[in-house]
Formats: structure tokens, sequence, C-alpha cells
């Protein structure tokens, strides 16, 4: 069983993923972002992470927050939701990767 489940939202559906024990992944995709959608993940958990496990998702847009509500209202202990948003954005200078490509750095 896992410690870490981590999710992918869109508009329409959500993707779950956690690192097993023998460094594979276990997914599922597609998921409906809807109450149908919500239920296959909390049987997904039962069966295949730990009940202390992390659960983090990117708070994107509006997307996240019926399943960040669903989650909360389980009374998952786990569930936190913290987001850029609420706190002021210090931005950092840009710096350059190692592909070359440039990148701005965020604390938040």
């Amino acid at each position: 069983m896992s410690s870490i489940v981590g999710i992918d939202i869109a508009k329409h559906s959500f993707d779950i993923a956690t690192l097993q024990a023998n460094g594979k992944y276990r997914t599922k995709s597609k998921l409906a972002n809807e109450a149908t959608g919500f239920q296959t993940l909390q049987q997904w958990l039962a069966k295949y992470a730990e009940p202390s496990a992390w659960i983090v998702m990117e708070a994107t847009g509006v997307y996240h927050e019926a399943l960040a509500e669903y989650l909360h209202q389980l009374v998952l202990p786990r569930v936190r939701h913290e987001s850029c948003a609420d706190r002021p954005l210090r931005p950092e200078p840009v710096t350059a990767g190692q592909d070359g490509s440039s990148r701005r750095q965020v604390d938040c």
C-alpha cells in the first residue's frame, strides 16, 4: 500500500497515481470529475492506499474544488487544501534550466 496518492485534475476528469513498494506506479485514468468518479476514487483508495496516505492535487482553477470538498466530507484527516492563491506570491528571478529553457521560480 502507498503513503502518497497524486491526483491530476482537469475540467471533466482526473487521473490518480501512486508509487508501489516494487517501484512501479499504480494508476487509474479518466475518472469523471463528479460523484461517480469520486466514489471510484474512494474505492481505489481503500484498496491501494494506506489509511494515513497523503492525497495531493494541484489547485487548478476551480476544477479541484468539488473533489476536495468530497474528500473533506469523508472526514479524511490526510486531506489538506492549500493553494498558492491563498498566499501572496514572491517571484524569484528567471533561471536557466538544465535543458536551456528559462523558468521563473515562485515561492508561495
